[in-house]
């Protein structure tokens, strides 16, 4: 049965607003209050389905059907330019083709699925310099070694992407990254939200002109689950226009 995780807010009767992330309906608030009666309500959520989005080597199997096409990242100057793509069907991707000339050298480029997919919440008070952090049930269930973690401090707005989790201790609800926070982020009154993406090329450097292929040594294609982004990013080095043209193979 899937699961499903909401984004409560409520008042508490001291007359303090909290939003949070939960399988259960909150019945107090993390001051001790008890909500105000009428005032709970559901404002986001999120299921198993929707964060199963883990490119996995196929274990669902699609219709076997095979399709190619093409996903054109143009670029202006030296940020990042990024380009979303999704299927509304489940597909698996066999490979992931590109080809490159003189002008290209040196540029950087990414791909990374279910970008910054919301999965729940930290549970305890975070401080700069951190790498481990207390979660809740939902994102040590959803997420694996090697996914880019990001925190998002809904109270303020400040946001930390600390880069792949090392670590993930089910037993105690915890998560540690490769880097560690450079601020403070609070839990209250409204939560720091815990975000998972899903790095298929985390940070490529395009070498010499020639024709490469991603994933192509794979014993099987990677599955995408209906309407998962994928997005691509591509970073110039000189600054002058320019573009990289992707081509997919999958089956759906």
């Amino acid at each position: 049965m899937a699961r499903q995780l909401n984004l409560y807010r409520y008042v508490c009767i001291s007359g303090t607003q909290f939003e949070e992330w939960s399988e259960e309906i909150p019945i107090s608030c993390p001051n001790g209050n008890a909500v105000s009666s009428g005032t709970l309500a559901i404002i986001d959520s999120v299921s198993d389905q929707d964060v199963s989005a883990t490119i996995v080597e196929e274990s669902i199997a699609t219709g076997g059907h095979f399709q190619g096409e093409s996903v054109t990242v143009n670029i202006s100057g030296t940020d990042w330019a990024e380009v979303d793509h999704s299927w509304p069907i489940p597909i698996s991707i066999v490979a992931a083709h590109f080809t490159t000339d003189d002008t290209h050298q040196g540029d950087i480029i990414q791909a990374h699925a279910a970008p910054n997919t919301t999965i729940g919440a930290a549970t305890a008070v975070i401080s700069g310099g951190q790498s481990t952090f207390s979660v809740q049930q939902s994102v040590v269930d959803n997420i694996s070694l090697g996914f880019l973690v990001t925190l998002v401090d809904s109270n303020d707005g400040a946001t930390e992407e600390l880069g792949r989790v090392i670590d993930i201790d089910k037993e105690n609800l915890t998560i540690t990254t490769e880097d560690v926070t450079s601020q403070a982020l609070a839990i209250s009154p409204a939560p720091t939200y815990v975000q998972m993406t899903i790095a298929y090329i985390n940070h490529m450097e395009i070498g010499p002109p020639r024709a490469d292929v991603v994933g192509e040594g794979n014993l099987k294609a990677s599955y995408f689950p209906a309407n998962t982004i994928l997005r691509f990013r591509y970073k110039r080095v000189d600054g002058t226009a320019d573009k990289l043209v992707v081509r997919l193979e999958y089956f759906y």
